[in-house]
């Protein structure tokens, strides 16, 4: 994205995307102030570009969610975009990980749920809705998830570690010794 930015400074999805792309990096590995910084600009930019495109709303939505953690807000603006983007499957997976941060624990599966009927075979809604329903101790029903996953994916190290979880959490330990055998490691793990 930042290539495209700098091949075409009026690209505004390529902005658009840039800010998701900064935002979660600032959740998951880098949360510097220069990350917040770019992320910050890259939304600013896709705003005065076509402040109306549904994915700077998106990219909106991740950086109150990721980066500032305002989820209320990040909640309303993917509600907002839910009910102009109907066939788009990430905002209920955003509403879904929103709703899990407030403790909406029934609301959160519902919206995996519906993530999962536009998006069938999304690997990360299925991980995790597979997460949420064993924080719930809906223990089958997070080994539907999980094995949903695996079908898809039989090497993913995150959804074999999220099946080896369920089973330590049933007190499966033999369970967990042979999926967690099928794990392929990887220097940094």
């Amino acid at each position: 994205f930042e290539t495209a930015v700098s091949l075409d400074p009026r690209f505004a999805l390529a902005w658009a995307r840039l800010a998701k792309m900064h935002s979660i990096m600032f959740a998951y590995s880098d949360a510097s102030s220069a990350r917040r910084k770019a992320a910050h600009e890259a939304l600013q930019k896709a705003f005065q570009l076509k402040p109306e495109r549904l994915e700077a709303q998106l990219a909106d939505g991740y950086y109150n969610y990721r980066v500032l953690q305002d989820f209320n807000r990040a909640r309303e603006i993917f509600e907002g975009i839910r009910s102009k983007w109907s066939n788009n499957s990430e905002t209920p997976r955003m509403l879904a990980l929103v709703a899990r941060r407030q403790g909406r624990w029934d609301e959160s599966l519902a919206c995996f749920r519906e993530a999962l009927e536009l998006d069938p075979r999304n690997l990360q809604t299925l991980i995790d809705a597979s997460g949420t329903a064993k924080w719930m101790r809906q223990y089958q029903m997070a080994f539907q998830f999980v094995d949903r996953a695996l079908d898809i994916a039989p090497a993913d190290n995150s959804a074999l570690a999220l099946k080896t979880g369920i089973y330590q959490a049933l007190g499966q330990l033999d369970r967990a010794d042979a999926v967690l055998a099928r794990m392929q490691k990887e220097a940094n793990d």
